[in-house]
C-alpha cells in the first residue's frame, strides 16, 4: 500500500491506500492504529479501493494541539483524495466517527459498517474500560494500565482463539497520551437524538460476547437507525475483524454490493 501524510489543521494524518474501484474507508479503534485492518486488506482491495488511516492521536499521525473533531479529520480526508461515496467501516472508536460523519454529511457515505460501536452520549452501566485505563496510568503507571487494557474482558474470545499478536503489537506501540493528557475532542452533542434522519444504509456488527454497554449500543443503533441491520457474531468479542476474518470480510463485501445494486 502506498504510505501518504496528509496536512490537516493543526497536524498531519498518516494513511495508505491501494487498489481502484468503488472507495472504502477504514477507521481503527482506540488504542489501535491502522494496522489492525491487515486481514482486511487483500480481500477488500481485489475490487476496491481501499484507504486506511492513522486517527489524529494514534499510530503516525500526530497528537491534538488545539480542540479537533475526527469527524472533521475524515470530511478533510474525503475531500483531499476525492473519494466519492466511499463506504465508512469503522470498529469501535472507528465506528463513533464513522456514524457521526453520517449525521453531519448525510449524503456523503455510500453505506456504514458499524462494528462494535460506541456512542457519545450513551450512559454506560459502570465505569468504561478507557477511564478505568487513564486512571490506572496515572495512579500506578503506563504498563500496568497496558496490562489492564490487554486483559479486559472484551477480548477474552480473542486471546483464546490466539489471534491477539496483532493487538498486542499496537497497544505495545500505543503511546498512551490520552490516557496521560487532557484531550480536546469535540463530538457531535445529543447525537442519539439525530440518529432518526440518519438515512445512510447501515450495517451494524456485534459480538455475542463483548462488553453488555457495547450489545447494548448496537441494538439500540439497530432500533433508532431507519436503514440499519444487525448482524451478531454469537461467539465473538470486541475485535470482530481480528477474531473472525474470513466471516468479517464476506459480511462487509456482501453488503457493499447491496448497496451499491440499490
Amino acid at each position: 500500500m502506498a504510505d501518504i501524510i496528509l496536512p490537516i489543521s493543526n497536524g498531519a494524518l498518516a494513511l495508505d491506500e491501494a487498489g481502484e474501484g468503488p472507495p472504502i474507508i477504514l477507521l481503527h479503534g482506540f488504542s489501535f492504529s491502522r494496522a489492525m485492518w491487515a486481514p482486511q486488506i487483500e480481500a477488500l482491495v481485489a475490487g476496491h479501493r481501499v484507504v486506511r488511516y492513522d486517527l489524529r492521536g494514534f499510530g503516525q499521525s500526530t497528537r491534538p494541539r488545539a480542540p479537533y473533531a475526527h469527524a472533521d479529520d475524515l470530511a478533510v480526508l474525503i475531500a483531499a483524495l476525492d473519494l466519492s461515496a466511499p463506504l465508512l467501516v469503522g470498529l469501535s472508536l472507528g465506528a463513533n466517527i464513522a456514524l457521526e460523519f453520517a449525521v453531519r454529511h448525510p449524503g456523503v457515505a455510500r453505506g456504514l459498517v458499524l462494528a462494535s460501536p460506541g456512542l457519545a452520549d450513551h450512559i454506560w452501566s459502570g465505569e468504561r474500560p478507557v477511564e478505568v485505563a487513564a486512571r490506572i496510568a496515572r495512579e500506578r503507571g503506563l504498563e500496568a494500565a497496558k496490562t489492564y487494557w490487554m486483559g479486559h474482558p472484551i477480548y477474552a474470545s480473542l486471546r483464546r482463539a490466539g489471534a491477539d499478536g496483532l493487538l498486542r503489537d499496537m497497544v505495545d506501540r500505543y503511546d498512551a497520551w490520552h490516557w496521560c493528557n487532557p484531550d480536546p475532542r469535540e463530538t457531535l452533542p445529543g447525537i442519539s437524538a439525530l440518529l432518526s434522519g440518519m438515512r445512510t444504509p447501515t450495517l451494524v456488527l456485534s459480538g455475542g460476547t463483548d462488553a453488555a454497554d457495547y450489545r447494548a449500543i448496537a441494538d439500540r443503533l439497530v432500533r433508532d437507525l431507519p436503514a440499519a441491520a444487525l448482524d451478531r457474531f454469537e461467539d465473538a468479542g470486541h475485535l470482530l475483524n481480528l477474531e473472525c476474518p474470513e466471516r468479517f470480510n464476506a459480511t462487509l463485501l456482501a453488503f457493499d454490493a447491496s448497496v451499491r445494486k440499490d
